[in-house]
């Protein structure tokens, strides 16, 4: 049982700043997430270099920027040294996010903060790649955890953490997304364990509307061909490999669906969409049911259909844009969704004075940059804007004099040290003197190799005296020449290769060289290239001050974010129940409107709601928890139902039973074998025995009148037969009246501690009698058992799980019930029947006649949950 958890958000709180938070277990600190800004500013990362050298475990939960910008840094220069735990796309497209910022910057600046080396050394050595629903299990600072990943549902390999130590899970779940999109599953936030001790999330979606995927859609199509058809052309500013996969999806099946065909150029212009998409190809089982069950069934990637080939076009620089997609109006997404730098910003000063162009945003930017000015308020007519644009330019005259004089003095400088190693390694090894002689390896009748020595005459005397060998006079040991050969060589015993010959030669397979189209195109363009391609010659940077007049169109399409709305993750919250909240990200006023909402629906003594600033540690005390052992008569008499929860199966059954203490004896025979010798237990985890048992209804009273007189018939020690744990059981029920957290460990299938056994002696030869009722119970006593029992009486039926109403959908399907969704989250079926959630707990209503129709959907939504 852990005594405290504290969390402090290093920034990210409050704010849209990007997303770093330290997470205290016990003696066990854990960094989740490191993200950074597009401007990289190095003033933010201060506090996370203090705190990195005693990080003791990193979660990372997504690939952009916002959450993995610092790790190269922390990684080179930071002094972080602990284990770096996230999924595997993840590691692969943050590594291409950091690719595409670190060109981008280069190429306007004298970047220097980190390198490509620093990249890969932190994604690819740093970073350990685990699975969804993988359980790690670490022992850090003495403190043993289990960290489990769940899929978040906002881009590839985004993930949700749950932490688990001892009997305490935290859950840190944060950019989620519960809806399904092309190519990924929702979230599974939701399926993660209830009533955690603690569930920190942001609420940067407080003002996302719910919308459909058909709604969107047309939204973004009518926008894009109003552009179009105008004759002008549409920048998309998108995230390097996150959202970008998605956004890139929806238009190419736009493109594929559209009649008549559109003739406009689609184009990608990042400097690692190439690599992005490679990537991104081979990670099929980390996409959605939809693209996996393609690919099974007729072997189609949707990221490499012909379809896909034919119509994304590639570019790296904006030149590629005018070469591969010509004049006229055209689609181009392009890298830099702030437009603070990055090859947006460059399309953006080529197109922004064009009153016939538009940019549009697909996700709502951050304050203070330039896509955010762009979407801001304004009067009528053109935008004046003033930006500091770089170039590098070759070095000339002095500048590059001086350049190559600094590079031949390094070169010097390297080659003296360089032969000033040679010379000490010379002198800690010194060379071995040569025989003189040449010798032959020769292979013996065993098989093994031996050296002759032959006479050194003899040697030179195959070579001739004329012989440059012979001039040198020097031939390493173990090698011989060939006879006829002018200069020593390797053995070589490999076999000639088998050679097929006609009248004019060898025979060449002329179906390797055959060139496919594409295959011509790209050679045609890389001789391009390499006739555009000049000498690499040293470069600066040179900063100017450019005029533009926007008179393009900025619009923001909503629904393209990747991230439930308010009232969605007001609700998966609710269904959670955790004993803390941790609200962060988002503004001051999202925040106070999200934890505001959050009271209202939540019980105050059931959740905690907490803000913090950056920089304020939120100390959480958690409430006593206590293992309780259960009787093994009680656990065998339970009838027990299974549920399944994603990939994890329960069981689950009712349990009515009477607490009472439990004595420092050691536990019956019967229970040990319930319980298992193999299976951990909770007061093994605990370090002590449970001080609580479950007993069945009406035994409880008879136990504890048998154990104060075995304790007084055994000698009147230990404080006039006081029970253990008596003090416990007094504070457990005041915590249960206050709404407090009271915690009964136990599985159905392996019980989680054992039951104590006491036995009563009457008279020194009376019958003994089992705690939980396991020996014989004399009359009266099993006549008590069955009155309780019967005053327990049938529970009834409770349904167990969280329905959705695309599940519904797709059940009344199969049993050939059509069915259709309208707005306002309402499914119709059969034209007559409407199925919709309703009530603060979002339970599933259904209205409409009495026909057969009814019945039917009635069996379909019952058999969706688990009745026990």
């Amino acid at each position: 049982m852990t005594a405290t958890l504290q969390f402090r958000p290093v920034y990210g709180a409050e704010s849209d700043d990007p997303f770093c938070f330290l997470l205290k277990i016990g003696s066990v600190t854990v960094l989740l997430d490191c993200g950074w800004n597009e401007q990289f500013d190095l003033q933010l990362l201060q506090p996370l270099l203090q705190a990195a050298p005693d990080v003791d475990l990193v979660l990372l939960s997504h690939p952009d920027t916002r959450h993995v910008g610092a790790l190269p840094y922390l990684v080179a220069k930071g002094g972080l040294k602990a284990p770096v735990y996230a999924a595997a796309p993840v590691a692969k497209l943050g590594m291409m996010f950091m690719y595409d910022h670190h060109a981008s910057r280069n190429e306007v600046s004298d970047f220097s903060l980190f390198g490509l080396e620093d990249i890969d050394k932190a994604f690819t050595n740093t970073v350990k790649p685990v699975k969804h629903h993988q359980p790690v299990k670490l022992v850090l600072q003495g403190t043993a955890l289990r960290i489990v990943g769940y899929p978040a549902g906002h881009m590839l390999g985004g993930t949700v953490w749950v932490l688990e130590a001892g009997s305490e899970v935290v859950v840190y779940g944060v950019d989620t997304n519960h809806n399904k999109e092309r190519h990924l599953n929702g979230g599974q936030l939701s399926n993660v364990p209830s009533r955690p001790a603690l569930l920190i999330t942001d609420c940067s979606r407080v003002h996302i509307k719910a919308m459909n995927r058909a709604t969107r859609e047309k939204a973004l199509k009518d926008a894009i061909l109003g552009v179009l058809r105008r004759q002008g052309s549409v920048l998309l500013p998108v995230d390097s490999a996150g959202r970008m996969l998605e956004l890139l999806l929806t238009l190419e099946k736009m493109w594929a669906t559209t009649e008549p065909r559109l003739p406009y150029p689609l184009a990608l212009l990042s400097h690692v969409g190439g690599s992005t998409i490679d990537y991104a190809r081979n990670m099929i089982e980390w996409m959605s049911d939809e693209v996996q069950r393609e690919f099974n069934v007729s072997n189609t990637n949707p990221l490499q259909t012909q379809h896909f080939k034919n119509t994304i076009r590639l570019c790296h620089c904006p030149a590629d844009v005018n070469r591969l997609c010509g004049p006229g109006p055209k689609v181009v997404l392009a890298t830099g969704i702030t437009l603070e730098a990055g090859l947006a910003r460059q399309m953006l000063l080529q197109w922004g004075a064009d009153p016939r162009n538009a940019v549009l945003f697909t996700q709502p930017p951050r304050g203070g940059t330039l896509a955010a000015d762009l979407l801001s308020p304004r009067p009528p007519g053109p935008l004046s804007l003033s930006l500091l644009v770089g170039r590098r330019v070759p070095l000339q005259g002095a500048e590059l004099e001086a350049f190559e004089a600094a590079r031949l003095l390094a070169e010097a400088a390297a080659a003296a040290a360089g032969e000033e190693e040679a010379a000490a390694a010379a002198a800690v090894l010194p060379m071995r003197e040569s025989s003189g002689v040449l010798s032959q390896l020769k292979r013996s009748n065993t098989g093994a190799v031996e050296q002759v020595l032959p006479e050194q005459h003899a040697a030179f005397d195959a070579f001739g005296s004329d012989s440059a060998m012979a001039e040198e006079g020097v031939l390493m040991d173990g090698f011989a020449p060939p006879a006829g050969a002018m200069y020593a060589m390797f053995p070589d015993e490999q076999e000639l290769l088998q050679q097929e010959w006609d009248a004019y030669g060898a025979v060449v397979d002329t179906s390797g060289l055959r060139m496919t189209d594409e295959a011509l195109e790209a050679g045609a363009a890389a001789a391009e290239e390499e006739d555009q391609d000049v000498e690499d010659v040293p470069t600066k940077v040179v900063h100017e001050q450019v005029s533009l007049s926007f008179a393009a169109t900025a619009q923001l399409l909503e629904g393209y974010s990747g991230a439930s709305d308010a009232r969605s993750l007001r609700t998966i919250v609710a269904n959670l129940a955790p004993r803390a909240l941790v609200l962060i990200g988002g503004g001051m006023i999202e925040t106070m409107e999200m934890a505001n909402e959050c009271k209202r629906e939540l019980p105050p003594q059931q959740t905690r709601v907490y803000t913090p600033a950056t920089g304020e540690t939120v100390t959480l005390p958690l409430a006593p928890s206590y293992p309780v052992a259960i009787s093994s008569t009680l656990l065998h008499g339970l009838s027990k139902h299974a549920l399944t929860s994603g990939n994890i199966t329960y069981d689950v059954a009712w349990l009515d039973g009477e607490f009472s203490a439990r004595p420092s004896s050691t536990a019956s025979a019967e229970d040990a074998s319930a319980a298992g010798s193999s299976s951990t237990t909770a007061a093994q985890a605990a370090g002590c025995e449970p001080a609580f048992i479950l007993l069945p209804p009406g035994t409880a009273a008879a136990a504890q009148d048998a154990l104060q007189q075995q304790q007084q018939h055994s000698g009147g020690g230990g404080g006039g037969g006081s029970l253990q744990g008596a003090g416990s059981l007094a504070a457990a029920a005041a915590a249960a009246a206050n709404g407090e957290h009271f915690e009964a460990a136990a599985a159905a299938d392996a019980v989680e501690g054992a039951s104590a056994a006491a036995a009563a002696a009457a008279g020194g030869g009376g019958e003994a009698m089992d705690v939980d009722g396991s020996a014989a119970l004399d009359d009266a006593a099993a006549a008590a058992v069955a009155a309780a029992a019967a005053a327990v009486g049938d529970h009834g039926g409770i349904f167990i799980g969280n329905v959705k109403l695309s599940e519904v959908k797709q059940a009344l399907a199969a049993v050939g019930v059509p069915s259709e969704f309208r707005p306002g989250g309402r499914l119709v079926v059969g034209g007559s029947l409407l199925v919709r959630r309703d009530g603060p707990e979002g339970q599933l209503l259904m209205e409409g006649p009495l026909c057969e129709d009814y019945f039917k959907v009635r069996d379909v939504v019952y058999s969706q949950y688990n009745v026990c």
